[in-house]
């Protein structure tokens, strides 16, 4: 039906037409909204806009004017947004804009006075922790559906509206030991709780663990045991931690008290102090690993155009 498709796929009300996204083609460091006849063929593009704000979800409501559109912008004063482009005027209106929630897969009730949404709270209880809610429309007030300690990652509408159907999961986390020779039962390092999330994990110089607990730096011994907090950040999110020859611990880290709300590459000395962003931010930024030495961070921003950077 379509090729190079970089979201998922939402069906016109009448089934006549499917709408999706593609990034980065034809052109890098945007991203295009198109739709085709449901069987193939008659693709159109219908928005093209900066990568920053490239779709995590899409959905197309039932009276069939509008598709929202929930994304990361992290344009101004909030995080993430559920944007409606106009069919009619070709036009994106805004519909909610939110610094305490992110959005995902978004789905219509039947009746279009509602969008259903997976969001995450940023707050250090519930990042990671997938939830159900709703948006009125067309005034976009918010309530939450489910509010648990099961994650729900995946929603949909049945065609009648009368039921939603969603994910129930629920996870636990643990570092486990291997010896270098691979032979052996694994140990798991004690101390660590099963409900925190490990968001990444690496080892120090110093024979140490390097632990993300999303919002939490921790550094503890194999054993389990000299447990303590190198960085607490509320709210925050610490990910793709490393720890550099240098001593200095690298990571991507997205804070609260940076008001963009965007992900930046950081370093950080091994106790915590001399907090420091190296980079510009973005929806699109991973970090990598750093040089042998220690002195340069390497990473890529796929909401610009990808490829690999170097920082020192």
């Amino acid at each position: 039906i379509a090729r190079d498709v970089d979201s998922d796929a939402t069906f016109s009300p009448d089934g006549l037409r499917v709408a999706y996204a593609r990034m980065n083609d034809p052109e890098v460091g945007k991203w295009v909204l198109l739709d085709a006849r449901a069987e193939g063929g008659d693709e159109r593009t219908l928005l093209v806009s900066p990568l920053s704000d490239a779709p995590l979800s899409l959905a197309w409501s039932p009276d069939g004017l509008h598709i929202a559109i929930s994304t990361f912008g992290y344009t101004g004063n909030y995080f993430s947004s559920i944007d409606l482009f106009n069919l009619k005027t070709k036009q994106v209106e805004a519909f909610a804009r939110f610094s305490d929630k992110l959005p995902f897969n978004v789905a219509w009730s039947a009746d279009g006075r509602s969008l259903f949404s997976v969001f995450i709270r940023m707050e250090k209880a519930s990042l990671g922790n997938y939830q159900i809610g709703v948006f009125s429309y067309p005034d976009g007030k918010f309530r939450a559906i489910t509010n648990d300690a099961s994650q729900h990652p995946a929603l949909s509408i049945s065609a009648d509206g009368s039921t939603l159907a969603t994910v129930e999961r629920q996870e636990t986390f643990q570092i486990d030991l291997l010896s270098g020779s691979g032979g052996g039962a694994a140990s798991t390092v004690p101390g660590i709780s099963p409900q925190e999330t490990i968001a990444g994990f690496d080892w120090m110089t110093d024979g140490r663990l390097l632990v993300s607990e999303v919002s939490r730096l921790l550094l503890v011994r194999a054993d389990g045991t000299a447990a303590e907090t190198a960085m607490n950040d509320p709210g925050g999110y610490l990910k793709d931690v490393t720890s550099c020859a240098d001593n200095s611990i690298a990571m991507t880290r997205f804070t609260n008290e940076d008001k963009t709300g965007a992900y930046r590459v950081w370093r950080v000395n091994a106790d915590g102090s001399g907090a420091k962003a190296l980079t510009p931010a973005s929806t699109g930024t991973v970090f990598w690993f750093c040089s042998a030495d220690g002195k340069l961070l390497y990473y890529t921003d796929y909401a610009k155009s990808g490829g690999v950077f170097q920082v020192p």
